[in-house]
């Protein structure tokens, strides 16, 4: 550690000396005003010297926690820094990336539609055959409605029997199977099991009637079915909708021959009574309004 600097002799014991024993000849005054000049620059050495050996210390502890908190911030600053600048770099280049992808897709669908554009109008061989199959079952179906109207309910039963088949099986498929609890499938089956299994039910019949010819017939109209031949789907929902009542209206007013379990009208002693009292309204809107609300009731969150 460098020291400070020493003086061999004050310079007032010089003063002394020079005034008498020298043998220049020099003024007094001029004599003190160098020895203070040269005192001067023998302080402002030592300052010098005492800053140097400041900066050679050791700090002390709080001057060493300062320092070092400020060389972390500065750290921190600098890698927050970075961070964002990655971060702006990578979702730009995400954006890049979607953009691009959004472009391609769009340029896609503009060749498509260009492609459709030119292409010039065929008719598939499938739509040709569709169509064919669709005019014949009207015809069968007239047939049976006009000539043949005592078996129109075994019309009815060869063709919706495979179609509720085939529905089921889409539908379970593509998970819409609870849709087969609708209003329409269940006059139908309400009208198989009458056919099949209780013919001899003159109410039931006159329930299946009502709901038919009622809020089923009118379904056509609110949920605007047609006849798409070359669509199964839509050819499934419109004889859906349409059999049950061309059905019950043919087993009522061209009633089976003799023979037959099926019955209509109530046997009474002295004729079939057909009319339709307000007890059977009432069920019949009973039961109507039962399956509307039926799918809020707390038993079918079990299916």
């Amino acid at each position: 550690m460098p020291g400070r600097l020493s003086q061999s002799k004050p310079f007032t014991s010089l003063r002394q000396e020079s005034s008498s024993d020298s043998p220049f000849t020099r003024s007094k005054k001029a004599i003190v005003e160098e020895a203070q000049k040269i005192d001067k620059q023998i302080d402002k050495l030592n300052s010098k010297i005492q800053d140097l050996n400041f900066d050679n210390e050791e700090p002390q502890p709080g001057e060493r926690k300062r320092r070092f908190s400020l060389k972390d911030t500065q750290e921190k600053l600098h890698k927050l820094q970075e961070e964002g600048f990655n971060k702006l770099k990578f979702h730009t280049r995400s954006l890049a990336q979607k953009l691009a992808t959004h472009k391609e897709t769009l340029n896609q669908k503009k060749e498509r539609l260009i492609s459709l554009l030119i292409k010039p109008e065929v008719t598939r061989l499938i739509d040709k055959i569709s169509f064919v199959v669709g005019i014949l079952f009207l015809l069968v179906n007239e047939y049976f409605l006009l000539v043949k109207t005592h078996y129109m309910w075994l019309w009815y039963l060869g063709v919706i029997t495979p179609l509720l088949l085939l529905r089921y099986y889409t539908y379970r498929k593509s998970k819409y199977h609870y849709f087969l609890l609708d209003f329409c499938y269940f006059v139908n089956f309400l009208l198989i099991f009458y056919l099949l299994y209780y013919p001899n039910a003159a109410l039931l019949f006159k329930i299946v009637y009502t709901l038919s010819t009622g809020p089923l017939l009118f379904a056509i109209i609110a949920w605007r079915n047609s006849f798409v031949f070359h669509s199964l789907d839509k050819m499934t929902s419109v004889l859906i909708h349409i059999f049950p009542p061309l059905v019950t209206y043919c087993l009522r007013w061209y009633p089976v021959p003799a023979g037959t379990d099926i019955q209509i009208c109530e046997l009474k002693s002295d004729s079939n009574d057909c009319s339709l009292t307000f007890y059977e309204t009432f069920l019949s809107l009973f039961v109507y309004i039962f399956w509307q609300v039926q799918p809020h009731f707390p038993f079918n969150f079990a299916l």
